[in-house]
């Protein structure tokens, strides 16, 4: 899933293979997406994405437009949570890479 992989590659330098082998795994908890406005061959759009912490799960928010009238053409989110040790857990890795992101 592309989102996913630019969603929590987002931190420079982090690798998932190392955070794997120290117990660390983050992972997508759930997602949700409404398709509201369909996009034609040669449609630009934009899309904008925001995020918040939640508890122990960071939640992104994705909309993305329709470049030429800025109707809604799709609408996200994305639950992600830290498995540590086999424990969902917190992390604090991630709670400090996202802090300039956090809303």
């Amino acid at each position: 899933m592309p989102i996913i992989s630019i969603i929590w590659s987002i931190p420079v330098g982090v690798s998932f293979a190392a955070l794997h082998e120290q117990g660390v795994d983050p992972v997508v908890a759930r997602i949700n997406m409404a398709f509201k406005t369909p996009l034609k061959s040669g449609d630009e759009f934009v899309s904008k994405l925001y995020m918040k912490k939640e508890g122990i799960k960071y939640v992104f928010y994705q909309d993305i437009f329709r470049k030429s009238d800025q109707k809604v053409v799709v609408k996200s989110t994305v639950e992600t949570v830290c498995v540590v040790n086999g424990r969902l857990s917190n992390s604090e890795l991630f709670d400090n890479v996202f802090a300039p992101y956090l809303k």
